[in-house]
């Protein structure tokens, strides 16, 4: 099951089957500057990057084969996937594969992020990485539509540690470069315009849930409707009602809840909200990684509930009457 993200990849597969070629690699911008950042071996910082990375920005929801759900030894291998046509994942992108695409070519890599020099990120600068996190420019400077993360300077530092600190896994996938037009999918997430913070918010509070809720989670991505063609918003911030076919089963369709007062937060309480993320997932094949998600501390769950309770009610989604 995708997220809007990875939804995003999948369009640009659909274009490039309608006559649009080189999708995913847009504008390319070689003039946004280089973040000043240095990998640390401080085990606090690397272990603030490793939170960050499995369990509020879950980057194993599109580079891994899991959907970011750890394996049995609480680590998710980052090691990149190819996404076929139907949203299904695959390890394996080799030519004759059972997964792999088809012989048009119709398919999408996802890179290996661990820190293996030959497949992955490991012989990529520190300020490198750093940039692609913060601007979703490759190293080659291309535009990824799918990066929204605004990290401040501290935890980008941490982020990077923890790639740097990563398990190599040699795994090649192949690319596949596709490109649209200047201003097509732009990225959705307007916190992505800000300034970032020297240091992230801390503690319990609106801010920090703020920080969270739109610079690291990037749950707008997936909890607000947005025109799949132009990247504009088309729905008002969290009001959900993003839908998503279940990859086993296309006639399940699920559809994103609505976070603001109007929506799901108007019967959960903050201990119902803690508890909701706490219980993982509850139904097979629903595109939140629940899995990864259990892993969010309590007091960064309390200010994403206390940021999203401050948003202005929205009542223009009707809820599922699922739990997801």
């Amino acid at each position: 099951m995708l997220s809007k993200k990875c939804a995003l990849a999948v369009l640009c597969i659909e274009a490039t089957i309608g006559g649009i070629t080189d999708c995913l690699a847009a504008d390319q911008d070689t003039e946004v500057p280089y973040p000043t950042v240095h990998a640390s071996a401080d085990s606090s910082v690397v272990a603030r990057g490793r939170y960050l990375v499995l369990h509020v920005a879950v980057c194993g929801h599109c580079h891994s084969t899991t959907n970011g759900a750890p394996g049995p030894d609480g680590e998710v291998q980052l090691s990149g996937v190819r996404l076929m046509r139907n949203g299904v994942r695959s390890d394996d992108a080799s030519p004759g594969a059972p997964d792999a695409p088809p012989a048009d070519g119709v398919g999408l890599s996802v890179p290996n992020i661990t820190s293996d020099v030959k497949t992955g990120i490991g012989a990529f600068s520190d300020a490198t990485i750093a940039r692609t996190l913060r601007s979703g420019l490759t190293h080659d400077g291309h535009k990824v539509p799918m990066m929204n993360f605004v990290l401040s300077d501290d935890d980008l530092t941490a982020v990077v540690s923890y790639l740097r600190a990563t398990k190599p896994v040699e795994h090649e996938v192949p690319r596949v470069e596709f490109k649209l037009p200047p201003g097509i999918l732009p990225s959705d997430n307007a916190a992505i315009h800000a300034k970032p913070f020297k240091r992230s918010p801390r503690g319990i509070s609106v801010d920090s849930g703020r920080y969270l809720v739109e610079s690291v989670a990037d749950c707008g991505g997936c909890h607000t409707a947005t025109d799949m063609r132009t990247g504009q918003l088309s729905g008002s911030p969290m009001s959900g009602g993003v839908s998503y076919a279940d990859e086993k089963n296309p006639q399940l369709i699920y559809q994103s809840a609505n976070l603001t007062r109007a929506g799901r937060l108007a019967t959960w309480s903050e201990n119902d909200f803690v508890a909701r993320f706490r219980a993982g997932p509850l139904l097979d094949g629903a595109p939140m990684p629940w899995a990864a998600y259990q892993g969010i501390q309590e007091n960064d769950l309390r200010s994403m509930y206390r940021y999203l309770k401050s948003l202005p009610a929205d009542h223009a989604t009707e809820q599922p009457s699922d739990d997801d």
